[in-house]
């Protein structure tokens, strides 16, 4: 499971988890480089909170990039909109 909270400026991913049976599989990244590419196809911006997302970004940003992806650092206005998104939950 990868998690979100929508936004206007883009959707921010705050969580990432996979079954401790399925740990150092490549499933984690599997599920972050689909729900990934399914923002792209949408054309929104992803904004990575998530320890896991930030890391394949680093890996995998300018393949994603290339792709079409977009995606920015978080800010402090983005930790604000994801504890109200959190909090609305």
């Amino acid at each position: 499971m990868t998690a979100y909270v929508p936004t206007d400026d883009g959707w921010i991913f705050y969580h990432t988890e996979v079954a401790e049976s399925a740990g150092g599989r490549g499933v984690g990244s599997a599920l972050v480089a689909e729900a990934l590419k399914a923002v792209a196809d949408d054309g929104v911006t992803v904004v990575p909170t998530c320890p896991f997302v930030v890391n394949w970004l680093e890996k995998n940003g300018e393949s994603y990039a290339t792709a079409g992806g977009t995606y920015r650092k978080t800010t402090r206005e983005d930790i604000e909109a994801l504890r109200a998104g959190l909090a609305d939950e």
